[in-house]
């Protein structure tokens, strides 16, 4: 059963690696709470991406969020809340972004928006 109390905000990254780069990094901050999912909307065509492309957030030191192929971070079925990729951590801090590809991405440029959903608790008084 969900918390009443808690309201669900989003934040994301527009990821880009253009033609001839096999990377991207960036770090955000991102809005303050728990973070209890990320999901990745992929943009570029598919030629863009023949290859694996690991996609990970970190606090700088540590994983958040494992990088693992872009692909599994690509809602296949279920609700919308049941797309995102489980994860679970202090939204409050800087995160950094990173995608990494086996090799200079050819074609076309590798277009992503990666969404964090955040868990925000209310306050009884503004409800």
């Amino acid at each position: 059963m969900e918390n009443s109390n808690v309201k669900h905000l989003y934040d994301k990254v527009n990821i880009v690696i253009p033609v001839g780069s096999p990377s991207f990094s960036k770090s955000i901050s991102i809005k303050k709470g728990k973070c209890v999912g990320v999901k990745l909307i992929h943009i570029s065509s598919a030629q863009a991406v023949n290859q694996n492309l690991n996609l990970g957030v970190s606090d700088g030191n540590n994983p958040l969020v494992n990088a693992t192929d872009f692909r599994d971070f690509i809602q296949l079925g279920g609700g919308y809340k049941d797309g995102f990729k489980p994860c679970n951590f202090d939204s409050s801090l800087e995160v950094s972004v990173d995608a990494i590809a086996e090799s200079n991405i050819a074609g076309a440029d590798f277009k992503a928006q990666l969404i964090f959903m955040i868990e925000e608790e209310c306050n009884a008084i503004n409800n």
